[in-house]
């Protein structure tokens, strides 16, 4: 965390967090929510308030 801001520090392609849109995409139109595919891309992750 940097103030009200999240930071990632991540190694790959695209937009550099690792999470494809097209494919973010296709798993939320299976039904998939918003947890189960941020789990889907980021293993052991913790999502929080």
């Amino acid at each position: 965390m940097d103030g009200d801001d999240i930071c990632f520090s991540v190694l790959g392609y695209g937009h550099g967090v690792g999470l494809s849109q097209c494919g973010s995409d296709s798993l939320a139109k299976q039904g998939k929510i918003a947890e189960e595919i941020i789990h889907h891309y980021y293993k052991d992750v913790e999502i929080s308030e």
